[in-house]
């Protein structure tokens, strides 16, 4: 049986969806970088918005679940991205966030 206080809990999160602008290296490709973007935990999806396959830079439609606020979430995201050695830069459109 479930307890209350777990759904309670499970509601109280939201999805947020904004875009983001990856520069990625050369061994790294637009699949490779939103793999990366996916295994981040609290995120759900990830589209490919766009890309610049001559510079290595694509643009992803990411949308999370998080209690957390959205500016701290997609710092999360980020951080944790950051950390794979074919992502070299990672921007955060801000006004483009919203909840989904």
């Amino acid at each position: 049986m479930i307890r209350l206080i777990k759904l309670v809990t499970e509601n109280d999160k939201r999805i947020i969806k904004g875009l983001v602008r990856v520069t990625y290296s050369d061994e790294g490709s637009v699949m490779d970088v939103a793999d990366v973007i996916r295994a981040v935990k609290g995120v759900t999806i990830v589209n490919t918005a766009g890309n610049e396959e001559g510079r290595n830079i694509a643009q992803y439609t990411v949308k999370v679940r998080t209690n957390a606020d959205p500016q701290t979430a997609f710092k999360f995201i980020r951080q944790e991205s950051m950390k794979a050695p074919i992502v070299k830069r990672f921007e955060i459109a801000t006004k483009s966030i919203e909840r989904a």
